[in-house]
């Protein structure tokens, strides 16, 4: 019996793999190109700026200074007056619902447009 129960414990969890696997690959298929980063503090939008367009943009607010610069279709966070730096850290966005945060700085950018396939919806 100890057989049995082996064989059906790998065949769930071959079944797992296989379905998170076909999860992932729908994701990386469809995701698309975002039209343009919306910057928020505190939740509140307080820019928007086309990932078409190059720029660079210092971002100041109550809690401190971010320097998002939008280059090739993508955004990144170059620099930050935060302890952390954990968002200067974080790799450049430009697909659909990609965000960038910075918590100490309450400041999240995210990208919109056409998006891309939400899984969790």
């Amino acid at each position: 019996m100890d057989k049995r129960k082996l064989r059906n414990d790998l065949l769930i969890a071959g079944a797992v793999l296989l379905a998170a696997s076909v999860l992932l690959l729908v994701a990386f298929l469809t995701k698309k190109d975002g039209a343009a980063v919306t910057v928020t503090v505190d939740g509140e939008a307080v820019a928007r700026y086309p990932l078409s367009q190059d720029r660079t943009e210092i971002i100041k607010t109550e809690y401190g200074e971010n320097t998002l610069v939008i280059s090739d279709g993508s955004a990144d966070i170059t620099a930050a007056d935060c302890k952390n730096q954990i968002c200067v850290h974080s790799h450049k966005i430009k697909y659909g619902g990609e965000t960038i945060t910075c918590l100490p700085h309450r400041l999240t950018v995210t990208v919109e447009g056409d998006g891309g396939v939400d899984l969790f919806q």
